[in-house]
């Protein structure tokens, strides 16, 4: 997993910092205390930060999407809703000194510290410095610099994590790229048309900066190998699972074993007809699925005929993080699983339990993505494993003294506000764990939990009722 915050400056890091704890903060405003508290800065640096975040924003064209507001005791962050902090990371990274290290790196033109930083009016102790930063990053991907400044490692690596910075920083800007290698990026996506695959924009996106990325480190002369035995076994088991989608990339002019990556691409984006999904690629594969699923079946009854499904996209998922860890490089430390830990307990609990033993994730060269499997395998299971079954209903008893259509207008809006496995009842019973109504007493002498609410109901009546409904969820699982 990569962080591209570890490129930027101690400046910059300090601003987007500043920013990104506003943006997660409550209703996005925090005590200035808090903020220095959190951020360890002096009332010089907190007042500098807030005076620099806002001449960033006019730097950067992002007045339209953010500003910030700031008195005596408390800090406010205005946004329009139509970006996040990470459109000022972007920003940020784009006009660093670490980043056009980088971008001489990947195009060979870096030859000397000095020359660099001549070249770029900056001195030679920041490019060094910047310079040693980059290397001790790329070290731990096993990615290092040779003596003529070029990157040296294992290429798919080299590969995945350049389209994982480039993508995010350039997004649709391609002009880094030769206008030949564009071209041939554009020929090869215009030969996959065939396949009548609708990308997402974001897969778009990445798949472009992919291309091009691969095509420019052919020309430098830095080839894919084929060392590995069972990786080839693999692949070509791949291969043989969906031949119509092989004979369309077999068009695209690259070499056989970049026809693999790109398929792998596709398999991994899940963009290849689910007709044809692969049940087994090898057995390897398999055990890591019948490993996963063994632990999942401990924590909770695993239904018979949510297997198959998974089995199908635990294959997907083991295929990619051991054989095209594309998007394992992206970073998910920011990731709130907070409405995950409370809505879906079950699947949260077993997918923590599992990722804890560091001694297996090691062993299979997968630890460095622990936080991406995390969300993976928790996305899996929510996806394919419906929670009625595996989880006892909670049962509801709407009663309101407005008659049964009032009850009913409420009843329909549950699957708005609350995501959970609910059963809706009009009448108390045995059953029932929580009544919710407008009638203050009329439940009193019954030993069942009570929500009071106003009509028609605010949100945060609703927000209540979640929160109660989550206790008693906790509680029956725990």
């Amino acid at each position: 997993m990569l962080s591209l915050e570890n490129f930027l400056d101690k400046d910059d890091k300090r601003k987007f910092d500043f920013l990104r704890l506003l943006e997660e903060s409550s209703e996005l405003s925090e005590l200035n205390a808090t903020i220095q508290s959190e951020l360890s800065l002096s009332n010089f640096l907190f007042s500098k930060t807030v005076e620099e975040l806002g001449q960033d924003f006019d730097r950067y064209d992002l007045t339209r999407y953010f500003a910030i507001d700031n008195d005596n005791v408390r800090t406010t962050l205005y946004e329009a809703g139509q970006a996040t902090s990470d459109l000022l990371l972007a920003e940020y990274l784009r006009h660093s000194l670490a980043f056009s290290i980088l971008m001489a790196l990947f195009e060979e033109t870096f030859q000397s510290t000095q020359s660099f930083a001549d070249d770029n009016f900056t001195s030679y102790t920041s490019v060094y410095g910047r310079l040693r930063q980059i290397k001790q990053l790329l070290q731990t991907f096993d990615v290092i610099l040779d003596k003529h400044h070029h990157l040296v490692g294992p290429e798919p690596t080299i590969r995945y994590l350049l389209t994982r910075i480039f993508a995010f920083v350039l997004v649709n800007d391609h002009a880094m790229y030769p206008e030949t290698v564009q071209n041939q990026a554009s020929d090869s996506l215009a030969k996959l048309e065939p396949l009548n695959i609708n990308l997402p924009q974001t897969v778009a996106i990445k798949l472009f900066h992919f291309l091009c990325i691969a095509m420019t480190r052919a020309q430098q002369g830095h080839a894919l190998s084929a060392d590995d035995p069972n990786r080839q076994k693999v692949m070509t088991a791949l291969q043989q699972a969906y031949p119509d989608a092989v004979a369309v990339i077999e068009r695209v002019p690259s070499s056989d074993l970049f026809h693999q990556e790109l398929l792998a691409f596709l398999y991994v984006s899940d963009l290849l007809p689910s007709s044809q999904s692969p049940m087994a690629l090898g057995k390897h594969l398999s055990q890591l699925n019948d490993r996963f699923m063994a632990a999942a079946q401990a924590t909770f009854d695993l239904p018979e005929t949510a297997k198959t499904l998974l089995d199908a996209e635990l294959t997907r998922l083991h295929f990619e993080l051991i054989y095209f860890p594309l998007n394992a490089y992206y970073s998910f430390e920011h990731f709130d699983v907070t409405f995950f830990k409370e809505s879906y307990i079950e699947y949260f609990e077993c997918t923590r339990q599992y990722l804890m033993d560091e001694a297996f994730l090691e062993s299979e060269g997968i630890l460095k993505f622990r936080a991406y499997i995390f969300y993976r395998y928790l996305m899996i299971l929510i996806s394919r494993v419906h929670l009625a079954s595996v989880t006892p209903p909670i049962t509801v008893c709407v009663d309101f003294s407005y008659g049964q259509e009032y009850n009913d207008f409420i009843k329909k809006n549950f699957a708005l506000f609350v995501n959970l496995n609910v059963n809706v009842q009009f009448a108390y019973d045995e059953t029932t764990d929580i009544v919710v109504t407008n009638l203050n007493a009329v439940y009193d002498d019954l030993d069942v939990e009570k929500v009071i609410w106003l009509d028609p109901p605010r949100a945060i009546d609703w927000a209540h009722l979640s929160d109660r409904i989550l206790e008693i969820r906790a509680a029956k699982a725990g």
